[in-house]
């Protein structure tokens, strides 16, 4: 766990038309959570520095509208992780293992954190 941004205090609470904004006029609390290994990204970005675009990994979390549950959503790293890093350009079989890897063990924490 590097760090969490709260997100639901930037959306004006009282205007009734901002995104996501209950009945009661209330925005629901929003974080984005930074979380990662040091090591595994280590390993990333020695294959492609802009793979730092997406490492450490993030995962969104927003209370649904009137306390219904929680929303939980993160990019899959394997979709998001430059592989390659420009179009056309070879595909690095490491990188992608990697990216793919990480993309695993994301989903794992996701799941135990939902219990899903």
């Amino acid at each position: 766990y590097f760090a969490d941004m709260s997100y639901h205090g930037w959306l004006d609470a009282n205007a009734s038309d901002a995104p996501g904004v209950d009945a009661q006029g209330t925005t629901p609390k929003t974080y984005i959570y930074v979380f990662g290994n040091p090591l595994i990204a280590q390993g990333m970005l020695r294959h492609d520095l802009a793979a730092a675009l997406h490492i450490p990994p993030r995962i969104f979390v927003s209370e649904l509208p009137g306390g219904r549950g929680t929303r939980v959503v993160y990019d899959d790293p394997a979709t998001t992780i430059p592989v390659p890093a420009m179009a056309g350009g070879v595909v690095d079989a490491d990188m992608k293992s990697a990216a793919e890897g990480l993309g695993e063990k994301v989903e794992a924490l996701v799941k135990k954190i939902t219990q899903a």
